[in-house]
């Protein structure tokens, strides 16, 4: 399972099991049985060239969207010198605190590497904006995906066992 604590970079629900997808108010939420699981190999983005303290702009990257009825797990790793915030949708930033945006670093994932973890249901609209904490411009601003792949069928009732997911921002 993939949690905040993880040693490892593993699939959280395997084929036949179950997974809840929330918040609440997502047009997708609900219960699903997992129908099939592969890996996803790394997908890689550029932000481009960014000024000292600049940022890039909120950047949709549609490489990462899925095809109806299936989930991606994407393990997020920072390249670079930057700082990446997420949000899921545009409107609702993720990872935040009642006062903070916290955004995933290079040096996050150096401490705790399993935690920079995005979920994408279908074609939701997601979105990356990089900023740069140096004083001096930088001229490439990368990030690199990979995950898992999660081919998703509808359950019309709970199912007594489940794995809970976000697939946006509360």
């Amino acid at each position: 399972m993939s949690y905040a604590y993880a040693e490892t970079f593993e699939p959280i629900v395997k084929e036949g099991e179950n997974v809840r997808l929330l918040p609440e108010d997502h047009p997708k939420a609900g219960f699903y049985r997992v129908k099939y699981v592969e890996p996803l190999h790394e997908i890689q983005y550029d932000f481009g060239t960014i000024a000292a303290g600049g940022e890039s702009g909120d950047k949709e990257i549609n490489n990462i969207y899925m095809p109806d009825n299936e989930l991606a797990q994407y393990w997020v790793i920072v390249l670079d010198d930057i700082e990446v915030e997420v949000k899921q949708p545009k409107a609702k930033t993720r990872y935040v605190t009642d006062k903070k945006v916290t955004k995933i670093t290079y040096f996050t994932q150096q401490i705790s590497p399993y935690r920079n973890v995005v979920w994408v249901i279908e074609d939701e609209k997601i979105f990356f904006n990089a900023s740069n904490p140096t004083r001096s411009s930088i001229p490439r601003a990368r990030i690199k995906l990979f995950g898992w792949r999660y081919v998703l069928e509808p359950l019309a009732e709970r199912p007594e066992k489940y794995a809970t997911v976000y697939v946006g921002g509360r």
